[in-house]
């Protein structure tokens, strides 16, 4: 799991990543840079195909990441 604080109240968390993440604790990381890779799902949700878990808060909040990939 990466968490990205993007320092305006919202924070991105990618789930679902293998082992060979591209970034670490404290790196700047830049809109288009590749963090890591989808690896397998969790034992949870192991009915489901390979996917990328993508939660985003705005101020502590859930809010639906559609608004941002838009």
């Amino acid at each position: 799991t990466i968490t990205i604080d993007h320092n305006n109240g919202v924070i991105s968390r990618y789930c679902g990543l293998d082992g060979s993440v591209e970034v670490r604790e404290g790196d700047d990381v830049q809109p288009g840079q590749k963090i890591g890779v989808i690896g397998n799902v969790p034992d949870l949700e192991s009915a489901l195909d390979t996917h990328l878990h993508l939660e985003i808060q705005r101020n502590g909040a859930y809010i639906d990441p559609m608004e941002y990939l838009k």
